[in-house]
């Protein structure tokens, strides 16, 4: 918390956590000896851990109404509230083994699908449609806005 107080880099957010062991990312710098911080091709999904600045969360707080989606979702669409997200590698905030020993997670995720197979065709449509969307936005941003 201290080097990312000192830290002069143009970022709104920067995040302590990602699943993802080997992010894809650019304009890497150091963070102290043992880090460094980069701009993360995909902004990670959790948030675990993360650093905002108070400009940027008066930002998102004026444009949180009305409610459509949860904040790790919103924070993947990053270009819509234009902030600047980093990501701090290695992670400094790690948590333990996640898989689950009763298994009821994945129990009501497959008693909340739908039974039918025309359900099940139409949710599987939605999704490809929102992962097009979802990473043509993405490639366009980072390739003609970004840089």
């Amino acid at each position: 918390m201290e080097l990312l107080s000192a830290d002069t880099g143009n970022w709104d957010m920067v995040k302590l956590f990602s699943l993802d062991a080997n992010p894809k990312y650019f304009d890497r710098r150091p963070l102290g000896p043992d880090h460094i911080i980069v701009t993360p091709y995909k902004v990670p999904n959790c948030t675990i851990g993360y650093v905002l600045k108070k400009s940027a969360a008066q930002r998102l707080l004026d444009c949180s109404i009305p409610f459509f989606r949860p904040v790790d979702e919103d924070h993947k669409f990053f270009w819509e509230k234009e902030l600047q997200v980093a990501l701090v590698v290695p992670p400094p905030i790690t948590i333990g083994d996640q898989q689950t020993t009763t298994g009821t997670i994945n129990e009501d995720r497959r008693a909340a699908r739908p039974a039918e197979l025309t359900g099940r065709i139409l949710q599987g449509f939605r999704n490809l449609v929102y992962q097009i969307c979802y990473k043509t936005l993405l490639h366009w941003h980072r390739t003609t806005r970004q840089r």
